[in-house]
């Protein structure tokens, strides 16, 4: 990461996300190797009725609108919101 400031900043937006959205940046780096190109291509090949790879979500256009957000502030600020994934403290597992 660059500056404390730049630092301070993604931490802010990452902790503003909802607990959908943390799911998708964990989705992402999980089953898309960190790829939000190759999440985006699945769930728009799910909502044109084209071969998929992964059920995600009955929501998929508002998971696509979430993805839109992340990655244009993770490509604006030059980070990776799932460098801020911490599972236990997120509530996403056990």
């Amino acid at each position: 990461m660059a500056d404390p400031e730049s630092e301070k900043e993604s931490k802010s937006f990452f902790d503003s996300l909802t607990k959908s959205e943390k799911m998708l940046v964990i989705l992402r780096d999980e089953l898309y190797e960190s790829s939000w190109d190759l999440m985006l291509k699945d769930l728009n090949s799910r909502l044109k009725g084209e071969p998929f790879i992964f059920k995600l979500a009955d929501r998929i256009d508002s998971d696509i609108k979430c993805i839109d957000k992340i990655k244009s502030f993770e490509k604006k600020k030059n980070v990776n919101m799932g460098d801020f994934i911490n599972l236990k403290s997120e509530g996403l597992s056990q």
